[in-house]
């Protein structure tokens, strides 16, 4: 099969005209015998995607929503960015693209999924075929067939799909992570997508908790408690921003100062809310 390509300047245009659902099913159809979409970047850079039965839909709902939270990544070079759940690259590339030279560390466990990320990631990435929790050794990973969205190292939700396969990946904590990287003064950025497993993640941290200068989490509607757990770990005292709330989740981020009063972030036709913990 072969590969086609797409202009993110067209992806735009077919979004506006078709709606962000509508416009999955039309490029499903259109893309049907290709292997892979090539979506050209402004600026002349590539990023690869596969076109499982979800991929259009990923692609035209959250390319635009995770440059957004890219942005949000302080213009600091002293900062590491850690991509937990980076899957084939949107987040890592988008940091690549907004913050010159940033140093990102991608952990994704499917095989599938890291042969496109390594694929996308430029030299300032550094990829890691590694699941990330609470513990360290090996975990069972449920490869979704029809949907790489979807696998899941959660059984109950691996259930519900059909043509599951199980694989046993490696696991580790960003602590043991950490210690194996010269941080030194670094802050961190942390971007966390592991469909439900936020809470092992976030524990998984340890000593490194205090070093996070911003988190973005996406809740999911596998687990909503395990945001909610998370977001407790990291501190009841933090402020937070709910982005883009979609299918009873949304993507917070949660600084380590307290935004101002009123705050709220605006992109095109959408308004983000703004909360703090309770």
């Amino acid at each position: 099969m072969r590969s086609r390509q797409l202009s993110l300047e067209n992806l735009l245009l077919y979004r506006r005209s078709f709606g962000w659902l509508n416009l999955a099913k039309f490029l499903s159809s259109e893309f049907r015998d290709c292997q892979d979409i090539v979506v050209r970047l402004p600026g002349g850079r590539r990023f690869v995607s596969n076109r499982d039965a979800f991929a259009f839909m990923h692609l035209a709902r959250s390319w635009w929503k995770i440059h957004r939270l890219a942005s949000m990544v302080p213009p600091d070079a002293d900062c590491v960015v850690l991509d937990v759940g980076a899957h084939i690259g949107m987040f890592a590339v988008a940091v690549e693209r907004t913050r010159d030279k940033a140093e990102v560390h991608a952990f994704e466990p499917s095989p599938r999924a890291v042969e496109y990320l390594r694929r996308n990631v430029g030299p300032w990435t550094v990829v890691n075929q590694t699941c990330v929790g609470d513990r360290d050794g090996e975990v069972g990973f449920y490869e979704v067939e029809s949907s790489w969205q979807a696998s899941t190292v959660l059984a109950s939700a691996a259930e519900t799909w059909e043509q599951v396969s199980r694989i046993v990946v490696p696991c580790t904590t960003l602590e043991a992570y950490l210690d194996r990287l010269d941080l030194g003064s670094r802050s961190l950025v942390v971007k966390v997508d592991v469909q439900g497993l936020e809470e092992q993640v976030i524990r998984g941290l340890g000593k490194y908790s205090s070093r996070v200068a911003a988190f973005l989490l996406e809740s999911t509607w596998l687990d909503p408690g395990s945001i909610r757990i998370a977001l407790e770990i990291i501190n009841q005292g933090r402020s937070y921003k709910v982005l883009n709330a979609v299918h009873g989740g949304a993507d917070l981020y949660i600084k380590g100062e307290a935004l101002a009063a009123g705050d709220c972030i605006r992109g095109g036709a959408e308004t983000f809310r703004q909360g703090t913990l309770s």
